[in-house]
């Protein structure tokens, strides 16, 4: 008996050099079959009506082996039914024959569930087309040994942290049209300059930013923090840092919930595949319904990794982000410590925010039509401070930041300044 066996329906819905591979992988020598005799041939070895013979060049695999796959760092995930992490990517331990991992393309249609170093389990094309999976998909299924020795899923128990069945239609996060942001998210965990940019630039869901910090300042501190404040305001959060050191890369796979990066000793090619999953993966959240957000790590580097592309490949990374009624959000924040490349973005983002040390510069940050996301009384205030921005008022400002206990304080003290 063969251990994989699709129905007639599952078969119909497969292309036609899927189906000669699998043919050939089953034994059988499909030659020059029309497609509805090479369905009857497959089931008919299938249920052992026929016994195949082979040609001289012997049984050819399913699944090619050599797989190209880029090796990249990724922190084992886990989720619960609130989307809490609780299952390790991978083969989670006392679970057997059960694999979690993002689903890639690798070629011809052939997909497969990664982990993000290695090939976990190769997936059908029949459950690519049943469950219409799309690149950064978290898949949880059932796998077993084909005939070729390779690990082949036979069973899809969840998709993106639900029931597969919710995927009968699957949105579109790309064709979603979009809209202002309108829920703030806070960023004070980012300390005093966090507090500042709720008041005067604040991000919200959906928002395309560019946060230029001070050359000397820890990134990837900064990068834990904001995280940490996605995370608090409900936002699943994917931090993509390509062409880094690898020991700031481990790091982060231990404060961060979900890490996908690439170190120097990567190819460009492989740091390119690590900027594109994580796109696609805060879109695939964002067509759930829920928050999700992504955390460029660094401007320069990955520019660096699209080498004569990069412009272009930083306009499709920050074009990801927007608003939208029928799907979810995806937020973007990209940061980078090069003031000339932050003035070059700018004019493809809708926030801007410039940390000057530990503070925020107020003069030059700010939110485009972000009145929907700012305080009542906040706006006319931030004008005065803006036009009034000499050191001794900016010092002012930001001793208020740092012993003012809430929103209302900090706001009573700020307008107490005129």
């Amino acid at each position: 008996m063969y251990e994989i066996r699709y129905t007639e329906e599952q078969l119909k819905k497969c292309g036609l050099n899927f189906l000669r591979n699998y043919a050939r992988e089953i034994g059988g020598t499909p030659s020059l079959m029309k497609k509805d005799e090479l369905i009857a041939y497959i089931l008919d070895i299938q249920s052992e009506k026929i016994v195949p013979t082979r040609n001289k060049s012997g049984r050819k695999p399913l699944f090619f082996n050599g797989v190209n796959y880029s090796l990249l760092g990724m922190k084992s995930v886990e989720y619960d039914e609130n989307g809490e992490p609780t299952l390790k990517m991978g083969e989670p331990d006392g679970k057997e024959n059960y694999a979690v991992g993002y689903f890639e393309t690798v070629a011809d249609n052939m997909g497969a569930l990664t982990d993000g170093d290695r090939v976990i389990a190769f997936v059908p094309n029949a459950y690519i087309s049943q469950y219409r999976l799309r690149e950064g998909d978290l898949v949880e299924g059932e796998w077993e040994i084909g005939r070729n020795n390779s690990k082949i899923l036979t069973s899809l128990v969840s998709l993106n942290g639900k029931a597969p069945s919710e995927y009968v239609t699957r949105r579109f996060f790309d064709k979603a049209d979009a809209i202002y942001p309108k829920t703030r998210i806070s960023l004070s965990a980012l300390g005093t300059s966090g507090k500042m940019a709720d008041v005067f630039s604040p991000v919200g869901q959906g928002q395309r930013c560019v946060l230029n910090y001070k050359k000397g300042l820890d990134e990837i501190s900064l990068m834990e923090k904001l995280a940490e404040a996605l995370k608090s305001s409900g936002v699943h959060t994917v931090v993509s840092y390509a062409n880094c050191r690898p020991e700031d890369g481990k790091y982060l796979e231990r404060v961060c919930d979900e890490v996908i990066w690439t170190s120097f000793k990567n190819s460009d090619d492989e740091h390119k595949k690590a900027v594109k999953l994580a796109v696609e993966r805060v879109k695939r959240i964002a067509e759930t319904g829920d928050a999700s957000a992504l955390i460029l790590g660094s401007v320069y580097l990955t520019e660096e990794a699209f080498g004569t592309d990069k412009e272009k490949a930083i306009r499709t990374i920050l074009a990801a982000a927007k608003n939208t009624e029928n799907c979810g959000s995806v937020t973007l924040i990209a940061l980078t410590d090069d003031k000339n490349l932050a003035e070059q973005l700018e004019g493809y983002c809708n926030c801007f925010i410039s940390l000057d040390g530990k503070a925020l510069d107020v003069a030059r940050s700010y939110t485009r039509r972000g009145d929907g996301m700012l305080h009542p009384r906040v706006k006319e205030v931030a004008e005065k401070i803006r036009l009034k921005s000499d050191n001794e008022t900016i010092e002012r400002v930001i001793g208020i930041f740092e012993t003012s206990s809430n929103l209302d304080e900090t706001i009573n003290k700020l307008e107490e300044l005129f």
